[in-house]
């Protein structure tokens, strides 16, 4: 979901005839950087303007109700927003110097009846999108802030416009001009592409493409070797283009081999489809494919993804640590043999090598000394030190398994974030983080009791009559293999990779073959190997699964299992309860 220059021209004046004047009454957001103004408008429904500041950013307007429970919590920046601009008037929507930036003016009535205007900026580039409100030039508050080279986005600071700034809107000038820009550019450039691209806001890749096409010029042909009548001809068509674009209405979509190409032009690719509005077109794209929590799903994959190195970094820690613990039957050697040829004299002495007698083959031992003590003492500082050896050990072994204990759990948690498409998932995973206290510094959010109860639900399926439980986080799995199964239930996973636990409900009796076959090609595509030609799924019946002691959830041990390789395959519809 790619939105340009040219688009998100097209799609203010689309945004203009739908939402001017209408009054802000409730600001939310549905994600840390999704923000949802609800708009009336008299004499129709409520709309509500979606501002995205997630990477790819978006800009749309939704017309009808949303559910509250798609809201969260407000932070800082939308309580700033909820008291300076609910109750006004949205007075102006504009593109700014044909960049992807877009300034909404919003009117105020304040005390003593004067009218105040307050700008929200939505910075909608996709190396660093952000939403800023300012009053008379200086910053309310902004969403993201951070501070660069050229500016500085904080409270009371001077709103400055991002980098980029200094390039030219080509739909401010007639032809002679464009001919002029070009001409006395061309020598300082290098490709006719980039010519363009260095000098004019509001053309991307498919559009100077077009240009190009248009005017017979290779996009790779060197500018400066262009003639004056190639340059007369592309500022011709460059002007025409502006034109076109005045005119022009909703959206082209042309299908691509790995993403869609969209246009607010017409261009010379296969298979194009004109959507008539833009806006529906972006909510749409919005919400496919969990779009709309993409900043947050990345967020939490990283920062899984962080706790499994740290937890590494800590497993071969203590795999260096216990290296040492190797020596620890030869110290106990050590001590033993010193005590016994304690009447030695060794004084000085910085190695000493005697006889065995614990050796079968009656071999001899080469045992360090410290010069300055007798063979007593060297001899009870070997024991002292079998005797923390062992102990590390003990205590190593057991840290180890921990450690191992734990990363397989993230790694399980790392797999069902690759699979989050709904918030109600994103939200589950995050609070089973938190409440298994790996996450221990993430952000207590408040959730509907609905969406809590749903988020925990283990899928349901049927094939050949017989109910099919799918988990699809590690708590549901816990929930389905320990609490809700019967003993006689049959329990399937992806052998040793991480995936959903699946369970058959089976009675008394034996699911046939067919059904069983069926559940473990679903128990193979939810599982990390989901894209392989085959998977191995273990089978076994619950009463033979074990939870590990004081493992996390969904962390279980199992004996008496059938494997077998199947090819996974994605389940039907799910069934009613």
């Amino acid at each position: 979901m790619f939105i340009d220059s040219v688009i998100l021209y097209g799609l203010v004046r689309e945004l203009k005839e739908l939402l001017l004047s209408a009054q802000v009454k409730q600001i939310h957001q549905t994600d840390p950087r999704v923000i949802d103004i609800e708009l009336y408008r008299p004499m129709s429904s409520p709309a509500h303007l979606i501002l995205c500041a997630q990477n790819p950013p978006c800009l749309y307007a939704v017309c009808g109700g949303k559910k509250r429970q798609q809201y969260i919590d407000s932070q800082t920046f939308c309580m700033t927003l909820r008291k300076n601009l609910e109750g006004s008037r949205l007075s102006d929507i504009r593109q700014i110097q044909m960049d992807r930036i877009v300034c909404l003016s919003f009117d105020r009535i304040e005390t003593g009846g004067e009218i105040i205007t307050k700008n929200l900026y939505a910075e909608l580039i996709p190396s660093a999108p952000n939403l800023i409100l300012t009053e008379d030039g200086k910053i309310l508050d902004v969403l993201i802030r951070n501070r660069k080279q050229h500016r500085e986005l904080a409270n009371q600071k001077e709103y400055v416009l991002p980098e980029g700034g200094d390039r030219l809107d080509f739909m401010q000038f007639s032809a002679d001009e464009l001919f002029d820009i070009l001409h006395f550019s061309r020598q300082a450039a290098g490709s006719f592409k980039e010519l363009l691209f260095s000098h004019f806001n509001g053309l991307s890749t498919p559009l100077v493409s077009e240009i190009a096409r248009r005017a017979e010029i290779s996009g790779d042909c060197q500018a400066e070797t262009l003639s004056e009548d190639a340059l007369h001809y592309a500022a011709e068509i460059i002007y025409s283009l502006g034109l076109e674009i005045r005119e022009a209405s909703g959206l082209y979509v042309y299908p691509g081999p790995s993403r869609e190409t969209v246009s607010l032009l017409p261009l010379s690719l296969p298979d194009g489809q004109h959507i008539s509005s833009i806006s529906s077109w972006l909510a749409q794209a919005a919400g496919q494919n969990g779009n709309m929590i993409s900043a947050s799903v990345q967020e939490l994959k990283k920062k899984i993804h962080n706790l499994i190195k740290k937890e590494e970094r800590k497993e071969k820690k203590i795999q260096n640590e216990m290296e040492e613990t190797a020596l620890l039957e030869k110290y106990k050697l050590w001590g033993n043999l010193l005590s016994i040829y304690a009447y030695m004299k060794v004084s000085g002495r910085k190695e000493i090598t005697v006889d065995n007698p614990f050796d079968e083959n009656g071999g001899t031992e080469t045992i360090p000394l410290l010069p300055e003590y007798s063979l007593i003492r060297n001899s009870q500082l070997y024991f002292k030190k079998y005797g923390r050896m062992k102990t590390r050990l003990a205590i190593g072994q057991e840290k180890l398994e921990e450690c191992r204990i734990k990363l397989e759990y993230l790694r399980n948690a790392a797999y069902f974030a690759e699979e989050i498409r709904e918030r109600k998932e994103l939200l589950a995973l995050q609070e089973e983080l938190k409440s298994t206290g790996i996450d221990k510094y993430g952000k207590q959010e408040r959730k509907k009791k609905q969406a809590a109860a749903s988020a925990d639900e283990p899928a349901l399926y049927s094939v050949e009559g017989f109910r099919v439980w799918i988990g699809r986080n590690s708590r549901q799995n816990e929930a389905l293999t320990l609490h809700r199964a019967g003993k006689n239930d049959l329990w399937l996973h992806a052998q040793k990779i991480p995936g959903s636990h699946v369970v058959i409900e089976a009675g008394d009796g034996l699911p046939p073959e067919s059904v069983i076959e069926k559940a473990a090609s679903w128990a193979a595509w939810f599982s990390k190997g989901k894209n392989d030609k085959k998977v191995s799924v273990d089978c076994t019946r619950i009463r033979y699964v074990k939870k590990i002691k004081n493992a996390p959830p969904g962390l279980v041990s199992y004996t008496r299992q059938k494997t077998l390789a199947v090819i996974p395959e994605p389940p039907e519809e799910k069934a009613d309860e």
